[in-house]
């Protein structure tokens, strides 16, 4: 079905603050993002849009790069990030499917065979295409694979292969390494890349029995240091403000102090769209203070 709507290579291009005109993205796009053939873009729900490919080099570079800046005519960038389109895709989720290079680092030259390579590459996901260095032969300590993995999935880390000694018809066992050069982590209660369960915000940034958990875990780590020591986050949640104050008054913690605007984000826009906020903060110890003003 995909193929017959020309979604085979389709991919979604998500902004996550502002975004330029339609218009003006149907013509920055296939030259920012050095699209080869032909690109279709359409709107496809709020902050989304559908960009069909009609070449696989194009689809497979804007999902392995992931993150784009595009720079339009009012002079600010605007960040698009890419994601695949499939039959189960929803907007209020990202897809677990990525593009990951998987380098085989202990496999023999022997074996640096697309062929080979591809089998090998396919007990991990959808093998797409290998590396110019392994195709060129030109590193014999190490083949590498870009696949199409599901952060879902198993991540292995080894697998076993049977090699037939032809001349003497005798088989032996040899352990292939797996290694992933990179492959985000994936939340799924929230259904989003970047983190996984344990360090998302949506499901534990009100709870307060792990908040007292943190808060008891940075009591004990301020007893008896006598080093410089600094944390840094967001700010909680206002319900659990009161027992935020109180551990920081106990630890003896502090905002660095800092030069200039206060504020550590802006939307890229301007007059009367213009937002400026400050994110993440910065707390630190007596040992650390002295150690920045020195």
């Amino acid at each position: 079905m995909n193929q017959i709507e020309r979604l085979q290579y389709a991919v979604i291009g998500k902004f996550t603050f502002e975004w330029a005109d339609l218009d003006e993205l149907r013509k920055i796009i296939p030259q920012q993002c050095e699209v080869k053939g032909s690109c279709q873009i359409g709107l496809f729900r709020s902050k989304h849009i559908l960009i069909r490919l009609s070449k696989e080099e194009d689809f497979v570079n804007l999902i392995s790069k992931g993150v784009f800046y595009l720079t339009c005519k009012d002079g600010y960038s605007y960040l698009m990030c890419t994601l695949i389109y499939d039959s189960k895709f929803k907007v209020n989720e990202e897809t677990s499917m990525v593009m990951a290079w998987i380098p085989f680092p202990n496999l023999l030259p022997t074996f640096f065979v697309k062929e080979c390579l591809f089998y090998l590459a396919s007990v991990v996901g959808k093998p797409i295409q290998l590396d110019q260095a392994t195709i060129n032969k030109t590193r014999p300590s190490c083949a590498q694979v870009k696949v199409l993995v599901d952060l879902k999935g198993t991540f292995l880390k080894s697998m076993h292969i049977n090699i037939e000694d032809e001349d003497i018809g005798e088989i032996r066992t040899n352990v292939v390494d797996i290694r992933y050069d990179y492959a985000p982590k994936y939340c799924g209660e929230c259904k989003m890349q970047g983190h996984d369960k344990h360090n998302c915000r949506v499901i534990n940034q009100c709870d307060s029995n792990l908040r007292l958990n943190l808060w008891e875990e940075l009591y004990s780590i301020s007893i008896g240091m006598d080093r410089p020591w600094l944390i840094g986050g967001v700010l909680v949640d206002t319900a659990d403000i009161d027992d935020f104050k109180t551990c920081i008054e106990f630890c003896d913690l502090s905002q660095v102090p800092f030069k200039g605007s206060p504020f550590t984000w802006w939307n890229g826009r301007a007059r009367d769209d213009c937002i400026f906020e400050r994110l993440d903060r910065i707390l630190v110890n007596a040992g650390c203070r002295i150690f920045l003003l020195s």
